[in-house]
């Protein structure tokens, strides 16, 4: 038996094997979806638009869109890392200082991600996310539904997954009828 060689066809069926990837946690511009190919941006972001080391989690449950500034896994390429071990060494990755978490892992919930990602889409005008996230969420705490920038008329304008997430969000049941809507359309 040989050691797979990842990034190649395997050369039998059935063998088994575990395997090392060095991975990075790293935030991500633009619309990137698991398991695509991205690349590094000198202040440490990772996009589609460059050369690609590594893939985005491959394992994700949502595109990308829905991980505005949250941090997620990035895997690099086999067999480009000087030493893989718990710590490595990558020729376009600089060293790490201390990390410096963005959000707490451990405190954000699936609900929570969604909401993210989706308070960016409906609150364009509002350019730093976490000022959409905390409006989409204010607004949601006294009722209304408020896009600006894009139709919301009634419910129909709303993703379904809205109520779904916000519920979670929240600790309420909170249904369609819940809600006023409104927009700046």
């Amino acid at each position: 038996m040989s050691t797979p060689n990842i990034g190649a066809p395997a050369l039998e069926t059935g063998t088994r094997d575990a395997i090392h990837i060095a991975v990075i946690s790293a935030k991500v511009r633009g619309n990137v979806y698991p398991g695509m190919g991205v690349g590094i941006h000198s202040n440490g972001d990772f996009s589609g638009d460059m050369p690609a080391i590594g893939v985005v989690d491959p394992f994700l449950p949502f595109s990308m869109d829905s991980y505005v500034d949250i941090p997620v896994w990035i895997f690099l390429k086999p067999n480009t890392v000087h030493t893989l071990t718990h710590t490595w060494k990558h020729p376009s990755i600089p060293e790490p200082g201390t990390p410096s978490p963005v959000l707490d892992p451990a405190a954000i919930s699936p609900a929570e991600i969604w909401l993210r990602a989706y308070a960016v889409r409906v609150k364009p005008y509002l350019t730093d996310p976490e000022d959409a996230f905390q409006s989409l969420i204010g607004d949601a705490r006294n009722g209304s539904v408020f896009f600006s920038g894009r139709d919301c008329h009634s419910s129909s304008d709303v993703d379904p997954l809205f109520f779904e997430h916000i519920s979670a969000y929240l600790g309420q049941t909170l249904t369609t009828e819940s809600f006023e809507y409104g927009c700046s359309c």
